[in-house]
């Protein structure tokens, strides 16, 4: 990993679905312009790129290992590599032309959530390897909520779920 050396601040919200990170990222995002006259860019991981709309498919299923038209879940492996294809995209694409411009990007989700959620399945030393080219955040918040909240947080949004929520698999 290497440091930020632009001049915008890269600045991570971690911590479980329905924590929060959503919510605080964007209020930080909106905090910069209006109280300290900077700018400030939200973006989220999965990214909206061409890689990340490709991984909210694979996470609901619509792409995958087929069988007559019928797809199934990818693989761990292949997950795992998606999200740090994903991350180099997003990287390469978004936040680092914003962060040379002095935009401090807020992001929701970076590199450890692929430790904490990838080598569940995957050895952690080749997530962390095929995560090596992320770049350093200037600030990582995480956000530590209980799991029962969380969880209570998810059923109560269930209309306005995206495809990285795994909510639906937690128990309170």
């Amino acid at each position: 990993m290497t440091t930020n050396p632009h001049p915008g601040k890269l600045i991570v919200f971690e911590g479980l679905d329905g924590s929060g990170q959503t919510t605080q990222a964007h209020l930080l995002t909106k905090w910069f312009p209006e109280e300290r006259k900077q700018r400030a860019y939200y973006t989220k991981e999965p990214s909206e790129g061409p890689v990340g709309m490709l991984l909210r498919l694979a996470l609901r299923h619509r792409l995958g290992a087929s069988s007559k038209q019928t797809f199934g879940p990818l693989d761990e492996v292949t997950m795992a590599l998606f999200f740090a294809a994903d991350r180099a995209d997003h990287l390469h694409n978004e936040i680092i032309p914003k962060l040379k411009d002095g935009v401090h990007v807020i992001t929701d989700r970076y590199y450890l959530s692929s430790l904490a959620y990838q080598s569940v399945v995957a050895d952690y030393d080749w997530i962390k390897q095929i995560n090596s080219h992320a770049l350093r955040p200037d600030l990582t918040i995480f956000l530590d909520v209980l799991p029962a909240t969380c969880v209570k947080e998810c059923r109560s949004t269930a209309g306005r779920w995206n495809a990285t929520r795994n909510c639906a698999t937690w128990s309170a």
